[in-house]
This record gives C-alpha cells, structure tokens and sequence, in this order.
C-alpha cells in the first residue's frame, strides 16, 4: 500500500510526500533515495520534473 500511495502523491503533483501513518511520531518526509526505492524511474523522473517546476 505504500507504493499506492507514494505513486498517487506523485501523481498529484505533491512537492514532499510525508509518511501516510498518522500515528507517525516522526511526521517526517520520504527523501528521495526512499520514494525512488519504492516507485518505477518513469515515476521518479516525473517527481523530478515536478520538483524543478515548482
């Protein structure tokens, strides 16, 4: 479930794609050697994209 979720953050355009456990006690964001571990180089690369568009 978290690739889901991380994808769909993608591809909502999200800048930072905290963690999805509210329970969390970290309430810390995913770095970016994380999100590319988890989701396809297509999607890291729009990630990238969406990044130096903001």
């Amino acid at each position: 479930c978290m690739k889901g979720y991380v994808e769909y953050e993608i591809e909502a355009g999200a800048y930072e794609i905290s963690c999805p456990d509210a329970q969390c006690d970290w309430a810390s964001v995913l770095t970016l050697p994380e999100i590319s571990s988890i989701v396809s180089s297509e999607l890291m690369e729009k990630h990238h994209k969406f990044r130096l568009n903001r």
